[in-house]
């Protein structure tokens, strides 16, 4: 009996422990609950250095903490961030870029005494070798297209991006290039301090984050992200969100949950698990929700993505490629998810790229065209055992078996294996494949590196994994490398995504619109092509 008071005050100091955890883990530090906003994310969080960020649900904490030169807008409008403004040359292929005065880098102590210092043209010229350094994962962004890649890959200084004053930094192109400001939207291309070339490997993108955006990273690990409001921003916003909280939660059912608990406040919809929270769309062509969903406020954003059916080149000829790509109903596997959440894409350029008009605009199976280019082929073997490679993402297995039954319309016997997504994707490498389903999230903002990258003969066998080598567009490609003007730039790329159909190195078949949904309390919700929230221009309301 003794020992009752004893058990009390234990029970007390934990009751009060566990309230100090609830105070110091869940509630932003100014107090305000509704200034936190807890943010469901699929992947753990293995760096948030820019260089090292290929995974793009990772890249929407990179998006909130980092800035480059320049960045895209909710409507894909370029917007100038660290460079203030640019010029290029007659010939355009040299590039001047003026860096804004006044913008600092978030308080790390690499900076010494005083804690931090303005982002200066010292800072775009080390972030811009460190690219093409042995550590960096993005390399193949700008490759070959400035100036001294190929040596800079080796060590050597990159010649083509100098310092011409404290403010301004010139960078020489190996060929014209009048969308080259359009290349360098994505958050990987964000420029970082000097300094953390000091730091040991794999420090910087965890235990030190320093970036110049509007929000500063407080902790993170595999599993969570706190970030605090950059109280020192260099521009002025329209959020009042002070805290953001970005949770892994692999699960997909679990996260809706969370997010129905109040546990989370902003969630991704996977396009698999649209069917039990979208009914459809109004005579307006509006998105609609079902049952209790409709309590929650939701965004359609159409992002830089495309999902097909590559197909091996060396193992396929072009008539039994024609035959497969004029054989799938685009417009039934858009039918896979409500709402339009998925739209039929007839070329490997996503919509909705500012200034670019797609080479198709409809459907382009047929049937008929279809049948005879299979008469034609000479690939006899592969019509009783075409194999399609799916994975668990995107939807894959269930577009392959409808893939498969609309093949065997055409007399094409198509086999399914399922597989984890990194095995299909190192298949796809190694060539041992006859077709695989697999979705490309663009960083470019601009067509010609898309087209560039996916059927370059140079890029076999990563990222051109059909092992594309047509005389055409290599020579269209070419042509691109001196387009001086914008017109000019874009036509070249029609012609490419028009031959790519007619010779075709893979079935383009749909691109996903992100849904998010969120509580009513939450607004200003913004997403831009590169698949980054803008959170820093959302609100909570005090009185939801």
């Amino acid at each position: 009996m003794k020992k009752k008071p004893i058990l009390i005050i234990i029970a007390l100091a934990t009751v009060v422990a566990l309230g100090l955890w609830w105070k110091n883990n869940l509630l932003p530090t100014t107090g305000d609950t509704k200034a936190m906003l807890q943010i469901g994310l699929e992947t753990e969080i293995t760096s948030l250095d820019p260089a090292k960020t290929l995974d793009p649900h990772v890249s929407r904490i990179v998006g909130q903490v980092f800035e480059g030169l320049v960045g895209l807008d909710e409507n894909n409008e370029i917007v100038p961030l660290l460079a203030e403004s640019w010029e290029s040359n007659a010939a355009g292929d040299s590039w001047t870029f003026q860096i804004r005065s006044g913008v600092k880098f978030h308080e790390s102590e690499v900076f010494g005494p005083n804690k931090s210092r303005e982002v200066t043209a010292e800072d775009v010229v080390f972030t811009f070798n460190r690219i093409f350094s042995k550590e960096s994962q993005i390399g193949f962004v700008l490759d070959g297209v400035i100036k001294g890649t190929a040596k800079a890959k080796e060590g050597q200084a990159l010649a083509g991006v100098k310092a011409v004053s404290p403010m301004s930094v010139q960078i020489d192109l190996e060929s014209p290039d009048p969308l080259f400001v359009n290349r360098l939207t994505s958050v990987l291309l964000s420029i970082v301090p000097k300094e953390i070339e000091t730091l040991d490997s794999g420090v910087f993108g965890l235990a030190k984050t320093i970036g110049t955006g509007p929000f500063r990273v407080a902790s993170v690990n595999q599993s969570e992200a706190i970030l605090m409001r950059n109280q020192t921003y260099w521009r002025k916003t329209g959020g009042n969100i002070q805290k953001l909280s970005f949770r892994v939660i692999k699960n997909e059912q679990l996260r809706l949950q969370e997010l129905k608990n109040s546990q989370l406040d902003l969630v991704r919809v996977p396009v698999a698990l649209a069917d039990g929270i979208v009914s459809g769309t109004d005579s307006n062509g509006a998105l609609q929700l079902k049952g209790d969903w409709q309590q929650f406020n939701h965004s359609v954003v159409r992002t830089f993505n495309v999902i097909f059916l590559g197909l091996n080149t060396t193992k396929l000829d072009l008539g039994f490629r024609r035959a497969i790509t004029l054989g799938v109903n685009r417009s039934e596997i858009a039918q896979l998810a409500p709402g339009g959440l998925i739209e039929p894409a007839m070329g490997p350029i996503p919509l909705g790229m500012k200034g670019y008009t797609p080479a198709f605009e409809n459907d382009i199976m047929d049937l008929n065209a279809s049948k005879a280019a299979l008469t034609d082929s000479a690939s006899v073997s592969k019509r009783d055992n075409f194999e399609i490679l799916v994975h668990e993402k995107d939807g894959a297995e269930q577009v392959g078996q409808l893939i498969q039954a609309q093949l065997a319309q055409i007399g094409i016997q198509a086999t399914i294996t399922k597989l984890d997504y990194n095995t299909v994707f190192q298949r796809a490498i190694s060539g041992e494949f006859d077709s695989f389903i697999i979705g490309f999230e663009y960083i470019y903002g601009t067509p010609g590196p898309i087209v560039s990258m996916l059927f370059s003969p140079q890029n076999i066998p990563v990222p051109n994994l059909s092992r594309y080598d047509n005389p055409k567009v290599n020579a269209l490609l070419d042509g691109y490398k001196t387009a001086k003007d914008i017109a000019v730039a874009n036509d070249l790329a029609q012609q490419i995504e028009r031959e790519v159909v007619t010779d075709p190195p893979a079935a383009y078949l749909f691109q996903n619109k992100m849904l998010l949904l969120y509580p009513r309390k939450l607004s200003g919700v913004k997403v831009n092509g590169h698949s980054v929230p803008l959170l820093w221009e959302a609100s909570l309301s005090t009185n939801p």
